[in-house]
């Protein structure tokens, strides 16, 4: 695959139903070379965050993309489990994806960020849709990292809306509010997403058909998860 004028980006996730959409959305951008993935808990165990996005990849046809098994636990607390009651018990629906023969890279999240971030010369873009622990930990491994990283984009936080984990906490941020902090802390352009943007855009049930009649076996999986 040329990937020549795409933007190296990383992905940071808890494969949940959300962030498998996050996952179809990455893969079928043509602005967008994925070069790695890394798993925190929070709608899933990490672990089972893997699993999940390898199983994605598979279907996808994109198999070469390494997946790292980032932080089971957050900077200051045990990770307390998954909101099964939203994501299914294994975080994607309970639908049961086709099983893959491919197993995650041995290096952690973290080490993984480090490393393409000194590999991509400073053109590395960052994207977290979970808790930032592994970024975190990332700039605990390596503290020159904020200058070899473009730019973060993170969704999370709550500004003039409600959040979802408490009356005023989005649960990225709630989860784990010392990486986030770091986060916000290190000297690199950060960008957040918060609730007040996600809330606005509303997908149908339409949508979803249209999902489950594509010829492609992620689109086909997304509109299944969704149930």
């Amino acid at each position: 695959m040329d990937t020549s004028g795409t933007r190296p980006v990383y992905y940071d996730c808890h494969t949940g139903i959300d962030d498998s959409m996050g996952l179809a959305y990455l893969l079928g951008s043509p602005e967008i070379h994925l070069v790695g993935i890394g798993t925190v808990s929070g709608n899933t165990e990490a672990s089972q965050a893997a699993e999940n996005t390898l199983r994605l990849l598979w279907l996808a046809g994109q198999t070469d993309i390494p997946v790292a098994i980032g932080a089971t636990h957050f900077l200051t607390r045990k990770y307390g489990g998954a909101p099964t009651e939203i994501h299914g018990d294994n975080g994607i629906g309970n639908r049961d994806l086709p099983k893959v023969n491919a197993t995650p890279v041995t290096e952690s999240a973290a080490e993984m960020i480090v490393r393409l971030a000194k590999e991509q010369a400073g053109e590395l873009e960052v994207i977290t849709v979970g808790p930032m622990t592994n970024l975190a930990l990332a700039l605990q491994l390596d503290p020159d990292l904020p200058g070899r990283i473009k730019q973060v984009t993170s969704m999370g936080g709550a500004a003039l809306v409600p959040g979802n984990a408490s009356p005023v906490g989005e649960a990225n941020v709630w989860n784990d509010p010392e990486a986030a902090a770091a986060v916000v802390a290190a000297p690199w352009p950060v960008t957040f997403v918060p609730l007040d943007v996600t809330l606005e855009k509303i997908l149908e049930e339409s949508h979803r058909a249209q999902l489950l009649a594509s010829e492609q076996p992620l689109a086909r999986a997304i509109g299944e998860i969704l149930d």
